[in-house]
């Protein structure tokens, strides 16, 4: 169709709105939130915050519209906003490269290219899981360490 970076981005954002309204319809313990409030509400109570991004990204000053910057980067984004400690990015692929830097990540797919950029820019550690690494990511989840995952911090 032609149509440019904003109109992809904003249409990115909107699509993941989309499957958050669905995720969060498949369990009771999962609410929709779609400001920094609204989310640490959530997690206060006992509930587990399903991001609704619109609100917050499609008119962040800080956020560009580029195809650099995925769902990876707007988790760090949103990660540094709430003053999370930890990201956990949960991949359909396992990451080939454990232990590899960010950039080397980016650089076979695995996460955005912008990803690494982000991280620098705030106090979020960020661990990378695949399919093989449930056992790992429930643990790191309720409060244990990221054990032998891939590390975004170089």
């Amino acid at each position: 169709m032609g149509f440019g970076e904003r109109a992809a981005h904003e249409m990115a954002i909107l699509a993941m709105e989309q499957y958050g309204r669905a995720l969060a319809s498949l369990d009771a313990r999962l609410s929709r939130a779609d400001t920094v409030e609204a989310i640490c509400r959530e997690i206060d109570a006992g509930r587990v915050p399903v991001w609704m991004p619109a609100h917050l990204a499609l008119h962040a000053d800080d956020i560009a519209p580029s195809w650099d910057l995925t769902s990876d980067s707007l988790a760090a984004w949103l990660a540094a906003k709430i003053g999370a400690r930890r990201l956990f990015l949960v991949k359909h692929i396992e990451p080939r490269l454990r232990g590899a830097p960010i950039d080397d990540l980016a650089a076979i797919g695995v996460v955005d290219k912008e990803l690494a950029r982000r991280l620098q820019m705030s106090a979020v550690d960020a661990f990378v899981f695949g399919p093989s690494d449930h056992g790992a990511a429930t643990a790191a989840i309720r409060g244990g360490p990221a054990v032998e995952t891939v590390s975004a911090r170089s």
